[in-house]
């Protein structure tokens, strides 16, 4: 599902999240994560903002409705609180 991202103990919590969930929608993700958020993008996109600890992840994510288990998730960026804050992240997305 994810070929790698950083190492905190927090981030590899969230991956064995995300590895073992059956997300359908965003509200599946919300009754996981409570403190997601879904962001549209000027390009189009739709990413998901996922506020862990002193990080921010953001990822796209391909739900699929037949078999929520076999949806994809793509980490796009992993930032600290003020690199997010800088909203540079939104350009490269």
């Amino acid at each position: 599902m994810l070929a790698r991202i950083p190492t905190p103990c927090q981030a590899k919590q969230w991956l064995l999240t995300v590895q073992s969930a059956e997300w359908a929608n965003f509200s599946d993700i919300r009754n996981t994560y409570n403190s997601a958020d879904i962001v549209r993008l000027d390009s189009g996109s739709t990413v998901y903002v996922f506020n862990i600890r002193s990080y921010r992840l953001i990822a796209a994510i391909y739900f699929t409705s037949k078999n929520p288990g076999r949806g994809r998730v793509y980490v796009q960026e992993f930032l600290t609180h003020p690199e997010y804050d800088k909203n540079t992240w939104k350009e490269r997305n």
